[in-house]
Order: structure tokens, then sequence, then C-alpha cells
């Protein structure tokens, strides 16, 4: 059954009419965390459907969403789930329906299609550096070549709250941003 506005425009089932919808829909494998502002006339899912796969595709409930191998359906996901290079992390504390890693799982990086695996496999081989390493319990401001160059910074104050992540073995050549990179 198709629903029809005043207007006279028809949208699919599931669906309702909007002059001022989102630019970027909820499919069951993606939730937009971030997008424009801009208004978009169209036909969009009512609350509590989504598209099934793409903005083209037809809206499903959300619970009918299936999920890749090891992981679940929860309506109140984080926005910001864990990786295995960046952990316990500073986060809003808003609900994001989504799937999210089963207990014993963790997400391999913070890509939208990033699969999750067993925690015990994240380790060294998941830096970008091989003058890097994994490590739980990294200073939370690492030393960087600026800190060098900088008399004030040289010897600045620092919190003892560890942070997980990849960290240089060569402090004075990278910089920690939840990978390492190296500075020209």
């Amino acid at each position: 059954m198709s629903t029809t506005i005043s207007s006279e425009i028809e949208c699919p089932d599931n669906e309702e009419y909007n002059e001022c919808g989102s630019a970027c829909q909820e499919n069951c494998t993606h939730t937009p965390t971030f997008c424009t502002l801009q208004c978009v006339p169209g036909c969009f899912c009512k609350e509590g459907f989504v598209r099934e796969t793409d903005d083209k595709s037809k809206c499903v409930p959300r619970s009918q969403c299936s999920c890749p191998i090891n992981e679940y359906f929860n309506e109140c996901g984080s926005a910001c789930p864990d990786t295995c290079a960046a952990r316990f992390q500073s986060c809003t504390k808003q609900c994001v329906p989504s799937c999210v890693c089963k207990d014993g799982f963790i997400r391999l990086n913070n890509q939208t299609d990033s699969p999750c695996i067993p925690e015990s496999e994240c380790n060294n081989s998941l830096c970008y550096d091989l003058n890097a390493e994994y490590t739980e319990c990294g200073s939370s401001c690492p030393q960087t070549c600026n800190d060098e160059r900088n008399p004030i910074r040289k010897f600045r104050l620092c919190s003892a709250v560890c942070r997980s992540g990849c960290f240089s073995l060569d402090n004075d050549e990278f910089k920690y941003i939840d990978m390492c990179i190296q500075f020209d």
C-alpha cells in the first residue's frame, strides 16, 4: 500500500513524503554520523524503518537488518565504537542504531565496513608503520618532534592517563593520532 500526500506525491510502502528530509539516509549497513543540514524533498522511510542497502532500496524495519559475522543489531549502539587502534574513546552518550561487535570482539579500525575480530588479534601488526607498536597503556600526550624544537613544550606536564593505540618506537619522529603518522 502506498502513501499519498495532499500534494499528490505517492511514496512506496513504509515511506512518507517530506519537503525537508535528510540528504543522508540511514540504511542497514551504514548510519550516517556526519551529514549536511541541507533539506532534500522526497520520499523517506517512516519512523522505525531504514533503507535496506542504499538510497534507492526499499524501507525495512530496523529489526530486520542483518549484521555481518561476529555482530548483532543494537538499537542503542555507540557513536564511536572501540577499535583495535583506539579503545576506550571519549564519546557522547547518544544512541546510534547499528550493528555492534559481540562480546570478546572488537572493530579492526574505524571504517564503516570494518569487521569485528577477536580482541586477542589486536596487536602490533595493526600499526601502520614499522617504527611503531601497539600498546594498551601509552602516554596520553606523547612527545613529538615539535616538542624538541619548542623549549616550553619540552617540559610540559602530562596527566598519567593511559591511552591505547599505536605509538612510535622513537618518539621524536612520529605523533599519535589513532595511527602513527610520520612528519616530514
